[in-house]
């Protein structure tokens, strides 16, 4: 791993032919990535978008909002929400930005590792992996701390084997940088780490990069301190049962064998996310590790030998919250592994490049060219396969935007709909109460959802569509098909979208209006007199009948009590749920906010 030449030599061949084409390999990812745009549609983006709004409206970061502490994350795309109002395009094309960073940022550190050769072999795998092409333009904001980490890498890299302090401190610089926007960066935390203990010899080469950490987290700390009164805030948002995950030790085998099928098998539609990548990068990775028991490892070995079985096996297998007694991770999704892609497209990289000269005696081709050839055409091949249900599906919500805002008045008209879309339109139609007063279904029970349907006198109605791939199953849909429900006479079909019907869609998006012979809803009295049980039976009876207007009254009586009724925590949660159903976004989390400021006790808590 020592030598100062080994940067020099490697960057002496980082020009030439193979340099060019690391970097046309790049250029060709832009339109391949924009042809499969995937947009606003996983299932955290409305409460992100939320949170960009928020920034967005105030332009200062809420200590009591966790996602405020993705600084980069929340500002960048904040201000553009401020500069161009909320929209798609500023939601997701920063994300695009920060997956070309990374991808640039791998080329350069690959032509510094493998030589010019092995950053165009680096680009040319982020090129036809189907998962790049998924992922670059759907909201995976993990995008921006994977751009610093290559960048940190890099920078490590060459101040380790260049001896230079000021390359160390940048890579220090870098790293703070991704921990401004996931706590997950202290993977690569650990894995420097893991180095350092490695080279101890060296220590003084590690000097700077661990020195400048030290004083730049202490910053954090400090700046976390005035901004939030608690100097960890920034950790302890990372860290709570909410945010640890959940407890999985039942089906451990399942849980961690959701990332290996995603990166060396096939996924849930079925097709090959990684394509052969993740093949490539495993043999790859043992092939470092062979040459590095038989003492035979240089930079390279040493540098992939960390980069999968120390960085991506943390990711693999470091529980999200640490305990003794059970194994907690966090949903294992797609868009997580945007922050390990890189270290498996380094190790695939190193593969092919060892591999290059390697055949018979006077054969033209190699094997690692000869292996290059099925690698690109079977990740091309799938691409569409992999990218195309995300970006099917969310075309469904591009386009009931748009078609809203041709048929959007002055005055709020009730739309009913299903959580998801009720959140859409929320989160991606700017000043939408001045035109639309959303109400949402659950997916839980079907009943549920016939006894919304039949709730409604007047207004619109959003059925069917596409649901979430990758997140959600159909029930998350209201779609009438899979319901015991006829449509009523006083319902009239606006609109129908086409889209293929396939496991994520089972029928076509629809709007319908409805026209009721006498929209107003007559008044609910409430004899506030009753006992809290009997007004809380009253309330619950309208409320599992869907009738969120008919039970609030109730459960308000209930909250109004003084000195506060037994049942005020159960009136007080089920009125805020209430609110939640009827798309009163800021009241639902004004409403839960007080739930635990007024009653931190409550099992509701």
């Amino acid at each position: 791993m020592d030598g100062r030449q080994a940067v020099s030599e490697h960057a002496a061949r980082g020009g030439g032919p193979w340099w060019r084409l690391a970097w046309l390999c790049l250029v060709l990812a832009i339109p391949l990535r924009l042809a499969f745009f995937a947009g606003f549609g996983l299932g955290d983006d409305p409460g992100e978008s939320f949170a960009l709004m928020d920034f967005a409206q105030h332009l200062r970061l809420n200590p009591a909002n966790f996602m405020h502490y993705r600084v980069i994350n929340v500002v960048l795309r904040g201000l553009l929400y401020r500069v161009f109002s909320v929209n798609e395009l500023a939601f997701a094309l920063p994300i695009l930005a920060f997956a070309l960073g990374a991808h640039a940022m791998a080329i350069v550190l690959a032509r510094d590792v493998f030589g010019a050769r092995g950053a165009f072999l680096t680009s040319l795998l982020f090129l036809v992996t189907p998962y790049e092409t998924l992922a670059s333009t759907a909201n995976v904001p993990d995008y921006i701390h994977a751009s610093f980490g290559v960048a940190c890498a890099w920078a490590a890299y060459r101040g380790y084997h260049g001896r230079s302090g000021g390359y160390m401190a940048l890579a220090a610089v870098f790293l703070v940088l991704g921990l401004l926007n996931r706590l997950s960066m202290t993977l690569l935390v650990q894995t420097l780490g893991v180095a350092t203990l490695c080279t101890l010899r060296q220590w003084r080469r590690w000097v700077a990069l661990w020195a400048v950490f030290a004083v730049l987290v202490g910053l954090m700390c400090l700046a976390d301190f005035f901004y939030s009164g608690v100097p960890y805030g920034w950790i302890i948002h990372y860290s709570d049962p909410v945010m640890g995950g959940y407890d999985v030790t039942s089906i451990l085998g399942y849980e961690l064998m959701v990332y290996p099928r995603y990166v060396f098998h096939h996924n849930d539609y079925p097709d090959w996310m990684f394509g052969l990548t993740g093949w490539c990068a495993l043999l790859g990775a043992l092939l470092a590790l062979g040459r590095a028991v038989l003492r035979r490892a240089g930079g390279a070995e040493w540098f992939v030998v960390l980069a999968f079985f120390v960085f991506v096996a943390l990711f693999e297998l470091m529980p999200h919250r640490l305990t003794l007694h059970a194994y907690w991770s966090h949903p294992r999704i797609f868009r997580y592994l945007a922050q390990v892609s890189p270290a498996l497209y380094l190790s695939g990289a190193y593969l092919l490049d060892r591999l290059w000269a390697v055949g018979p005696r006077g054969s033209p081709v190699g094997l690692g060219a000869v292996l290059c050839v099925p690698v690109a055409l079977f990740g091309l091949q799938q691409t569409p396969r992999v990218a195309g249900p995300l970006c099917d599906a969310n075309r469904d919500g591009r386009q009931l935007i748009a078609y809203l805002r041709t048929i959007a008045t002055d005055k709020p008209v009730p739309l009913f709909t299903d959580t998801w879309r009720m959140l859409l339109v929320q989160a991606q139609y700017p000043r939408h109460d001045k035109a639309w007063a959303p109400h949402g279904v659950l997916p839980d029970s079907n009943d549920e959802k016939v006894r919304f349907l039949r709730s409604v006198q007047e207004g619109l109605v959003i059925t069917g569509g596409a649901t979430l791939p990758w997140y959600s199953g159909i029930d998350l849909i209201v779609s009438l098909s899979r319901l015991d429900f006829t449509v009523p006479p006083s319902w009239t079909l606006l609109r129908e979208f086409d889209g293929k019907l396939t496991s994520w869609r089972v029928e076509p998006l629809r709007v319908w209006s409805v026209k009721g012979e006498d929209s107003a809803t007559p008044a609910v009295h409430v004899d506030t007199s009753q006992e809290p049980k009997a007004l809380f039976a009253a309330g619950m009876a309208s409320f599992d009948r869907g009738d969120c207007p008919g039970a609030r009254p109730y459960f308000q009586a209930i909250i109004d009590r003084s000195p506060p009724a037994e049942l005020a925590p159960d009136g007080w949660y089920f009125d805020t749920i209430c609110r939640f159903r009827d798309g009163d976004w800021e009241g639902t989390l004004a409403g839960f906010q007080e739930l635990v400021r007024r009653f931190p006790g409550s099992i509701y808590v």
